[in-house]
């Protein structure tokens, strides 16, 4: 799983039990101050009166941003099976207001945005599982992507092996084949020995006939004498 050094550093405080929910995740990961309420502000679903004590964002937009980035994770990992979200008695109404500071010097302005997230997430928590540990102890590799990875190392192998045996294959071929050649070259004579067969029937002096002279370069031929045995051997120099 592609995940930024925030989400893997978000990850290891679930895993140590420092964040299980959207309200604990402020509280971890965004800083700010203690504040009292300016006024009376209505919200829809509760009243933050004066004097109200809440959490002043140091950042609110960047407090935003990593929040709905937590709750993005969350989903990942529920979905990969290393968390579950249970169900907790509703906190509607009941969740510490948070300000983000105002133009108005002395007051401090309620976050709405952040105030509906909370309210939204109000009776959710997460539930951390064994596979979250092992995820994290992985290298942050879920038991899938470890399968897919071991398969892709296996392949590599394979067909580095493949190739191997290829090269070998190639290189002996070549090797027998220049082994050929040199023997060739180093055996190789002008001289052809001709056998002819049934010699007594011509007693005289014979003839060797080219069949394609024109393919040959003959420097010379020396005829030998028919013998007393029954076969002759004539041979031929200056044959290419």
């Amino acid at each position: 799983m592609k995940l930024t050094d925030f989400q893997r550093s978000i990850i290891a405080s679930i895993l140590h039990g420092q964040i299980n929910n959207a309200e604990t995740f402020l509280a971890v990961r965004c800083p700010g101050k203690r504040v009292q309420a300016v006024g009376t502000t209505l919200l829809g679903w509760r009243n933050i009166n004066h004097g109200e004590t809440g959490l002043l964002l140091d950042d609110g937009a960047v407090a935003y941003s990593q929040l709905k980035q937590f709750l993005s994770l969350w989903r990942r990992l529920e979905s990969a099976g290393l968390i579950n979200t249970v169900t907790t008695a509703s906190r509607v109404g009941t969740f510490e207001p948070i300000f983000k500071p105002s133009a108005q010097p002395n007051a401090n302005e309620v976050d709405r945005n952040i105030m509906t997230i909370l309210q939204q997430n109000a009776d959710r928590e997460i539930q951390t599982l064994p596979e979250l540990e092992d995820f994290v102890e992985h290298d942050y590799l879920t038991i899938d992507e470890r399968d897919k990875q071991a398969e892709a190392i296996d392949r590599r192998i394979a067909q580095r092996d493949t190739r191997r045996i290829a090269y070998w294959s190639i290189g002996i071929s070549v090797v027998v084949a220049l082994s050929g050649a040199i023997f060739n070259w180093l055996t190789y004579t002008t001289e052809r020995s001709v056998i002819i067969k049934n010699a007594s029937a011509f007693p005289d002096t014979q003839k060797v006939l080219l069949v394609n002279p024109s393919a040959l370069s003959v420097t010379n031929v020396l005829i030998v004498t028919v013998g007393s045995n029954d076969t002759t051997t004539v041979s031929v120099q200056g044959i290419k």
